[in-house]
């Protein structure tokens, strides 16, 4: 088993993986409680401009004078460092968002990785989730099959589960060739196989009816 996916998370939240021996989060036993205390409780994020646990359906159409720079944005990432530093590029230098939460660049504080990402998970509006052909996958033969790292496909399923499929606050970035989960089948996503530049016009326009729909949850 991939040492990575024994504590849920990929490569892509250390330094280096590969260099050390595996972790795994264990939750604390009721004798560690007794000796030491409960533990402290995380302490709460700021509700997302869109509310948090909003799984409200969007709403149709766009609107120009939408301003993206009221969302918060989590990029969910693989191997590909460039692509993820493009699409940082772009959302906070393009669509003037606030700077984009990227795990690895955040500090521990404390927290477990599966707690941290919890934590600012919750603090943000909307996921960018880069798919790129990371991992090889043998079938059997010459049948080989790229895929997305373990921790963007656990990423993404927290991610659906916390927004809701139907919200609109999943984006899914497609790069080269990929074997998509068959959960995911027939769900829409943005090529981004000639760079995040290229695909600007699609994520602009999604981006733009998150924030008129941030609007009208800030009227509420």
């Amino acid at each position: 088993m991939d040492n990575d996916f024994k504590y849920g998370l990929g490569s892509a939240h250390s330094n280096d993986a590969k260099s050390g021996p595996s972790r795994v989060v264990n939750a604390p036993s009721a004798l560690t409680t007794i000796l030491h205390g409960p533990q402290q409780k995380t302490p709460k994020p700021q509700e997302s401009a869109l509310g948090a646990r909003s799984s409200a359906p969007m709403p149709t159409g766009y609107t120009p004078s939408a301003k993206p720079a009221q969302l918060l944005p989590f990029i969910v990432h693989g191997h590909d460092a460039a692509l993820k530093a493009e699409l940082k590029d772009y959302l906070q230098n393009r669509l003037k968002m606030d700077e984009p939460v990227i795990l690895d660049q955040q500090k521990n504080g404390g927290r477990t990785i599966v707690e941290k990402f919890e934590y600012h998970a919750k603090r943000v509006d909307v996921a960018f989730v880069l798919m790129s052909p990371d991992d090889v996958v043998v079938n059997g033969g010459d049948d080989v099959a790229y895929q997305a790292r373990q921790n963007v496909i656990f990423e993404l399923g927290y991610f659906v589960r916390h927004f809701g499929r139907l919200s609109g606050r999943v984006i899914l970035l497609h790069k080269g060739p990929l074997a998509i989960p068959s959960d995911l089948s027939g769900v829409a996503y943005i090529d981004v196989s000639n760079g995040i530049e290229s695909a600007g016009e699609k994520i602009r326009k999604e981006v733009e009816g998150l924030a008129r729909f941030a609007e009208r949850h800030a009227a509420r």
